[in-house]
């Protein structure tokens, strides 16, 4: 489990250090471009543009953080990556607003933008579009079946690292105050621990 959390947290610095990196350049590549428009500030478009890439640029950052901290084992990192592959799960499109954030490899499954139902798989590794897109109006729904599967594993490798942060912690029996010997790796796989002095079972869920 340990190497699995160390996996994720790699898999989530390079996909958000790749992002923010992709969102900064892509804003100095349009400034470069058309910087009276940037300083006048006088087109819409532009304001939608720096700010979609600004939110997108601290999105990657907290995924970068998030998996520093999940690589660490910090029981931030984990519960931090789980909001951060949550918000990775929708692709939406609805008239003109469109949202869509990926920090690495996505599977899509749902209505693509031509209308076709069915798993779409992407080559890109990052992508972000928050906001108001300008053309025609547009309705799409799908899922990110490696954001959603990496979200519920999460979930379950921050159980199992809260039990194990509060078995370190655990030294007697809260009911006889024995001395308790155990190896974590083999309780982590059971749903508590048998006292043999006074034939309790001490429930994770009892734990603090």
């Amino acid at each position: 489990m340990t190497t699995h959390a160390k996996i994720i947290g790699v898999y989530e610095i390079i996909g958000g250090a790749l992002g923010a990196i992709m969102m900064a350049f892509n804003w100095i590549a349009q400034f470069k471009e058309s910087p009276s428009e940037f300083l006048l500030g006088d087109s819409p478009n532009v304001f939608l543009f720096t700010v979609n890439s600004l939110l997108g640029f601290i999105f990657f950052l907290i995924c970068a953080y998030a998996g520093f901290r999940l690589y660490e084992r910090k029981i931030s990192g984990y519960h931090l990556s789980i909001w951060i592959q949550a918000l990775q799960i929708p692709k939406i499109m609805i008239g003109g607003f469109a949202y869509f954030f990926s920090a690495g490899l996505y599977l899509l499954f749902g209505i693509n933008e031509v209308g076709n139902f069915g798993f779409f798989l992407s080559t890109s590794i990052t992508g972000f579009q928050f906001g108001f897109v300008s053309g025609e109006s547009i309705y799409s729904f799908s899922i990110n079946v490696l954001a959603l599967f990496l979200c519920i594993y999460l979930v379950r490798l921050s159980r199992l690292r809260d039990i194990e942060v509060r078995l370190s912690n655990l030294k007697t029996c809260p009911f006889c105050s024995a001395n308790l010997a155990f190896d974590k790796e083999t309780v982590l796989k059971k749903e508590g621990i048998f006292c043999t002095s006074c034939k309790n079972v001490i429930r994770f869920t009892d734990l603090k």
